[in-house]
């Protein structure tokens, strides 16, 4: 929520600083040619101080946000992890497999050219036999 509400203040800020130069650039369109166009459009200093403040904020804000998330999904999903693993090995030593490897489907086509054997219905079967 603090971070939707630091995109929002960012956002009202640059469309503030925007306001201006949009109605400098109308200005001079209609500008008579005596007149100079003006060359540059000054900016509102304190506004952009106040959009790179909330920026860095934001930044900060989303930097912890991935930290207490990584934090949060190491609690919950690792011991997850470490109960399949354990049971992968039990899985592996009992039905004579020498080495299990974890592997993504994008890998199993290169496994099976090495003589390997997906053993994943398998050991599914296996471990959700033991964990009711």
């Amino acid at each position: 929520m603090a971070i939707n509400t630091l995109k929002a203040q960012i956002a009202r800020l640059e469309q503030r600083q925007e306001a201006p130069r949009a109605s400098t650039s109308i200005e001079a369109a209609f500008a008579d040619d005596t007149e100079a166009a003006p060359q540059s459009v000054p900016t509102d200093d304190r506004t952009a101080e106040q959009v790179r403040g909330l920026q860095t904020d934001l930044d900060a804000k989303r930097a912890q946000l991935k930290s207490d998330y990584a934090a949060q999904q190491k609690a919950l999903v690792g011991p997850v992890q470490e109960r399949i693993n354990r049971g992968a090995q039990t899985f592996a030593a009992s039905n004579g497999c020498a080495h299990l490897k974890m592997a993504r489907s994008a890998d199993l086509a290169a496994l099976a050219t090495t003589g390997s054997r997906n053993v994943t219905s398998d050991f599914v079967t296996w471990f959700a036999a033991r964990a009711t």
